[in-house]
């Protein structure tokens, strides 16, 4: 398949972080579980932080080193190199992403996603998603508190991705 750049469709799915070492690594900071699996996809993109243009990302490589995704940037072999690529993002063709089952959604499509309980009390906002091992959990940030509420059906009483909106079953004073 070749490559092309259709801005309106890559997502992004993480950040180039600190260097690591000295031959040019450096920790991948993933926003999502695709990430974690981003050697599994034929076209990269990367830009400079905070939307600046795409660009295909080829001739990069990959490696896990204890848990960590490392990835060393096309040219790179040394630390101070790499140190000029942190804070750039890392990104993906949305198209390129796995069918989900019933009920499971991309981290990416519930951040932003406005949070209301069932009696209708407006939350907030969740502002990123946190991996616990047991339950996914909600960062919800609203106008005078931050709620950390479980992705857990025991909690879930609605939610409509395409409405950004999920609702939850939660009081509003927790």
């Amino acid at each position: 398949m070749a490559c092309s750049i259709d801005e309106s469709k890559i997502q992004v799915i993480a950040r180039l972080g600190r260097p690591y070492a000295t031959s040019g690594w450096q920790v991948l900071q993933s926003f999502t579980e695709i990430a974690k699996t981003a050697t599994s996809f034929e076209c990269l993109y990367f830009r400079e932080p905070l939307n600046g243009s795409w660009w295909l990302l080829d001739g990069h490589e990959f490696k896990t080193q204890t848990e960590r995704l490392l990835i060393k940037m096309p040219g790179v072999s040394q630390r101070e190199a790499a140190a000029g690529f942190v804070g750039y993002e890392l990104g993906a063709d949305r198209d390129s992403f796995l069918a989900l089952g019933q009920g499971e959604y991309y981290w990416i499509d519930l951040i932003g996603c406005y949070v209301e309980t069932s009696d209708g009390a407006q939350l907030g906002r969740i502002e990123s998603m946190i991996e616990t091992g047991s339950s996914d959990v909600m960062e919800i940030v609203g106008k005078n508190k931050k709620h950390l509420i479980p992705f857990d059906n025991k909690y879930l009483s609605v939610v409509e991705v395409e409405k950004r909106r999920v609702v939850v079953f939660w009081d509003e004073r927790w």
